[in-house]
């Protein structure tokens, strides 16, 4: 085998060596100090009149909700989703398992089993 190519013993990049470049980036641009400036609403940008006057631009309600989303993502993980949108039914993932002489004929509709009564 020629070293480089991946599975090669010695050879090609590490496992997680994106991993680690983002992290990288993400320290030397200061990227999660950024995103707490754009969550807490603070200055993140400037304009410039023609008359030569400075004029910050704050960040935008819909950019501060994205970043403190991001920010509570990655600090906290995110949020369980369930499916379903009914509490009372909600939608349960199932397997079925069906013998090989059960398979039917192709286009034959084989329901489900209701989970309440067995059939």
């Amino acid at each position: 085998m020629k070293a480089g190519n991946p599975g090669n013993s010695g050879g090609g990049r590490p496992p997680d060596w994106l991993k680690a470049k983002c992290r990288d980036i993400v320290d030397k641009k200061k990227l999660v100090e950024f995103l707490a400036e754009v969550a807490s609403g603070e200055n993140v940008d400037f304009s410039v009149t023609i008359d030569g006057r400075v004029i910050p631009i704050p960040a935008k309600p819909k950019d501060r909700i994205a970043a403190t989303i991001e920010l509570l993502d990655r600090g906290f993980g995110k949020s369980t989703q369930l499916l379903g949108s009914d509490p009372d039914n909600p939608i349960a993932p199932a397997v079925v398992h069906l013998p090989i002489q059960d398979l039917g004929h192709p286009g034959q509709v084989i329901p489900p089993k209701d989970p309440k009564n067995g059939r």
